[in-house]
Formats: C-alpha cells, sequence, structure tokens
C-alpha cells in the first residue's frame, strides 16, 4: 500500500478489492504466493556455482528458513570492476572479473514476509558487487495469486492459505467451499464433513457421500474397501470375489476367507453344509475318532450307530 496522490491501482487478475482498500485480496478458491526477492553477487563462474550449496549457505544465515525455501530463480553472469588489492590477490593485471548475480526468491507468507525482508536485510549484507555474497538490491515482497491445489479449498476473499481437505476426502484445484471436499472411495460422509472407512463387509467405489455398499450374501471385505472384487466368500462358502457365493456342499469345508474350492472331508467323515472348519468333519456311523481325525472302523462286537 503506497501514501500520498498516487493513481489506485488496479488490483492483479484472481484478486479484489472493496471500497477504500489498502490491499488486494485473493478470491474464493485462490490464494496468494508470498516471497521474498533479493539478488545476490558471487565472484566466480558460473560453472563453480553450486545450487544446493548456495541455498543451503543463504538459508543457514536466515532463523527458521530450510534450503528447500530458497529458490534460485535465475542465474546470470557479468563483468565487474575489481580492486588493485583483489587483483594482486588473484595474481591478475586484470582490472575487470566474471561474476555470478543470483536472482532469489524466499518462500514465506502473507504473515511473515515482513520480518523475513528485515531479516533479509540485515543478515545478508549489501555491498556495490565488489565483495563476494553480498546483495546487490533491496529485499522486496512479491506476491502471486495461485489457484488453491487438489485436496484443498479456501472459502472467502482473503489472503489466507488455503483449508487441506479433511482426510479420506478430495477436491478439484481451484475449490472455493468446503463442500467441494469429497469423501474418496473406500470412505463414506457428507461433503466438506469428516469421512469414515466403509466397514468391514462392505464398500465404495466412486468419490462422494454415497453410502457404503453391503457385500453380497456369505462374503466380506477389509475396512475401507473400494471394489466389489474385495468381497470374498467367507470360510464355509466359495466362488469368485464380487460374485454370489455358494455354501460349500456336505461332506466338504473350507476354513478361509476367499475363492478357493472347498475341500474334501477325510475319509470316513461327514460335515454338514456350510463348513468352516476341518472339525466339522465326524465320523460317520460305524466309525469312530476325533472331529477333523482319522476315523477307523469300529472293531468287531463294536458298534456305532451315530456320526
Amino acid at each position: 500500500a503506497l501514501v500520498g496522490s498516487a493513481a489506485c491501482a488496479p488490483c492483479p487478475a484472481m484478486t479484489t478489492s472493496g471500497p477504500g482498500a489498502s490491499v488486494c485480496l485473493a478470491v474464493p478458491g485462490v490464494s496468494l504466493r508470498a516471497v521474498v526477492a533479493f539478488t545476490v553477487r558471487l565472484l566466480m563462474r558460473r560453472e563453480a556455482f553450486d545450487a544446493e550449496a548456495y541455498k543451503a549457505e543463504i538459508a543457514g544465515k536466515l532463523d527458521d528458513v530450510a534450503p528447500s525455501e530458497v529458490i534460485v530463480v535465475n542465474v546470470t553472469e557479468v563483468t565487474v570492476q575489481i580492486s588493485q588489492q583483489r587483483r594482486r590477490g588473484l595474481l591478475s593485471d586484470s582490472t575487470t572479473a566474471t561474476a555470478l548475480d543470483v536472482e532469489t526468491d524466499i518462500e514465506t507468507s502473507t504473515d511473515a514476509y515482513l520480518g523475513l525482508v528485515d531479516e533479509v536485510d540485515e543478515k545478508i549484507l549489501f555491498s556495490d558487487g565488489s565483495k563476494n555474497q553480498t546483495r546487490v538490491d533491496e529485499p522486496e515482497p512479491q506476491f502471486t495469486p495461485e489457484s488453491c491445489p487438489a485436496d484443498t479449498f479456501k472459502a472467502t476473499s482473503s489472503n489466507d492459505a488455503c483449508t487441506p481437505c479433511p482426510g479420506n476426502a478430495t477436491a478439484p484445484p481451484s475449490s472455493d467451499e468446503a463442500a467441494d471436499c469429497r469423501c474418496n472411495a473406500g470412505f463414506t460422509g457428507a461433503n466438506g464433513a469428516p469421512c469414515a472407512a466403509c466397514a468391514v463387509g462392505t464398500y465404495k467405489n466412486a468419490t462422494g457421500p454415497a453410502n457404503c455398499t453391503t457385500c453380497p450374501f456369505a462374503s466380506s471385505s477389509p475396512l475401507a474397501s473400494v471394489v466389489l472384487t474385495n468381497c470374498s466368500c467367507d470360510p464355509g462358502y466359495f466362488g469368485p470375489a464380487g460374485a454370489a457365493c455358494q455354501a460349500c456342499a456336505a461332506g466338504t469345508f473350507k476354513n478361509a476367507s476367499g475363492s478357493a474350492a472347498c475341500d474334501a472331508c477325510p475319509d470316513h467323515t461327514f460335515s454338514p453344509a456350510a463348513s468352516s472348519a476341518q472339525r466339522a468333519c465326524v465320523c460317520n456311523q460305524g466309525y469312530t475318532g476325533p472331529d477333523g481325525g482319522a476315523c477307523v472302523a469300529c472293531e468287531p462286537g463294536r458298534y456305532k450307530s451315530a456320526n
């Protein structure tokens, strides 16, 4: 904002303001990317420049700035005048040397940029460019309107950051209300509200507020299942994933979930339909033994009339 008799300037695209405003505000679905920009002169040739080392060095001079927040925008080779004393140090008679002007941005926020401007001004020293690793201009805040990224939203005209959607929800870029956040497949809930995982034995294969669908009869699925084929037949039943499951026939069993066929009971044993464990196989009439185990015929002079 400027004071004085200067004319009012138009707000940039994707920003707005009300009567008497001193700043422009990003419209709903848009946030302001804030950086502090400045140029540092390095007395070196381009081939000696290491961008990652430069970022680490700049970040090390400032409080609470990570190297990942330091952005090298452009590197320009320039020719600078060098002093007689420096020529002696370089063992050179030349009055000029090659330097690099490194245009630098540091990412910040609309709340913190003023403090960062002051810190850069204090800790990254200014010179006329004849000294190494010094600024050759004043640090300047810059603001760029940017659409809210996917899975975030912003509902008001302000310079606040975009708000992340609730967990397990998604939203398209430029979302301008909480209701744009819709539960992912495998999760259910109202648009803009917290999303709950589909319960065991249910699934949901699309984004949105729809309820989870119950698996077909005699099948189940893990928590947060996203497709019908996550439903597999229960123990005691068989069939392909996602399809109707059939009970294991009498005399067979199946002790695990999945599409595998039912197993036959051991010789001389019998089980009811839909048996889910081998111990359901009991010895036939005339045979004896442990449930699910080997059965032997009754000895001569003995009998057994029940399974």
